[in-house]
C-alpha cells in the first residue's frame, strides 16, 4: 500500500512539474502550429440517467496570442446501466484565420452530433474508454461570382455540407483510492465521409495525455497536452500541439443521489 501511494505521489508531482515548467516557455514562443485551448462545461443532471451538458471553448493560436476558434456545444445525454453514455447535440463554431488549413477569412460552422461512449471499469483503478462520434457539418465557404459589364465580381458565401466520424480510445488510471487524481491518455482518429475511405486512411488524429483533479464533489479541473497530426495538402503544417485546460461543474437537479458514474464525462 505504501509503495503504491508513493508511486501515485511521484506521478502527480512530476506531471504538475512538467506542466508548470513548460508554461513560461510556451508563452514566450510564437508558433502558428501551437495552440492554447480553454474549456468550461456545465452538466445539469435531471435524473439518475438523464443529463444536459453545455461546453464553451476558447481556442487560441500561437500559444494564446491570436484567435483560433470560439466553440459552443450543447447536448442531451443518457447514461445506460451498462457503462454506456449516449449523446445528441448541436455545436456552433466561429473560426478565425490561422495556420495553413483554414480560409483567410472569419467563417462559421454548424454541427449536429450523435455520440456513444463505452467505459467499463475493468479493474479498481483502470478504466478504458471507446468513444464514437458522428458529426454532420455545415461549413461556411466563399466563392467569387463573376460580374457583368455593369458590375464587378462579388464574393458569395455558401455552406459546404459533409459528415465525419471520430473514433477515440482512452485509458484512465486513478492515482488514489478516492479517484480525486486521474492520469488520462486518449488517441482519436477522424474520418471524413465525403470521399472514399481508400483515398484517406487517416485524415486527422490526436494524441492527448494529462491529469484531472477533483476539486470538489461536483467540480473537476483538467490539464492535457494534445498533439495532432493532419493529412497534409502542403508540405508544411503536418502537425500541431496544444495546451488544453478545462474545468467541469456538475449540478444535480434532483434529490436522490445518482449511482457512481461508469463513464468519465470527457469532451463530447
Amino acid at each position: 500500500m505504501r509503495l503504491r501511494d508513493a508511486f501515485s505521489f511521484c506521478l502527480r508531482f512530476w506531471s504538475l512539474l512538467l506542466l508548470v515548467g513548460i508554461g513560461p516557455r510556451l508563452a514566450a514562443q510564437t508558433d502558428h502550429n501551437a495552440h492554447l485551448w480553454l474549456r468550461g462545461s456545465i452538466e445539469l443532471q435531471t435524473s439518475e440517467r438523464w443529463m444536459i451538458r453545455h461546453e464553451t471553448y476558447i481556442r487560441r493560436s500561437e500559444w494564446g496570442k491570436t484567435w483560433q476558434q470560439l466553440v459552443s456545444r450543447s447536448a442531451i445525454q443518457f447514461r445506460s446501466p451498462r457503462s454506456m453514455l449516449w449523446s445528441v447535440g448541436y455545436a456552433f463554431h466561429n473560426r478565425y484565420p490561422y495556420g495553413m488549413y483554414t480560409p483567410r477569412y472569419t467563417h462559421i460552422e454548424h454541427q449536429l452530433m450523435l455520440m456513444h461512449l463505452f467505459a467499463p471499469r475493468l479493474f479498481e483503478r483502470v478504466q478504458p474508454q471507446l468513444r464514437t462520434r458522428f458529426e454532420y457539418r455545415w461549413l461556411e465557404r466563399q466563392r467569387r461570382v463573376l460580374g457583368t459589364q455593369d458590375s464587378a465580381p462579388q464574393i458569395e458565401r455558401y455552406f459546404w455540407q459533409f459528415a465525419r466520424i471520430r473514433f477515440q480510445l482512452g485509458l484512465i488510471y486513478s492515482l488514489d483510492e478516492g479517484r480525486n487524481w486521474r492520469l488520462e491518455l486518449f488517441l482519436e482518429h477522424f474520418y471524413n465521409l465525403d470521399r472514399p475511405l481508400y483515398r484517406q486512411f487517416i485524415v486527422q488524429n490526436r494524441l492527448t495525455t494529462g491529469l484531472t483533479h477533483r476539486l470538489a464533489p461536483s467540480v473537476t479541473l483538467s490539464a492535457w497536452l494534445l498533439h495532432q497530426w493532419i493529412n497534409p495538402t502542403t508540405p508544411k503544417d503536418e502537425q500541431n500541439h496544444t495546451l488544453f485546460l478545462a474545468v467541469n461543474w456538475r449540478i444535480k437537479a434532483f434529490r436522490r443521489p445518482p449511482p457512481p458514474p461508469d463513464a468519465h464525462g470527457a469532451e463530447f
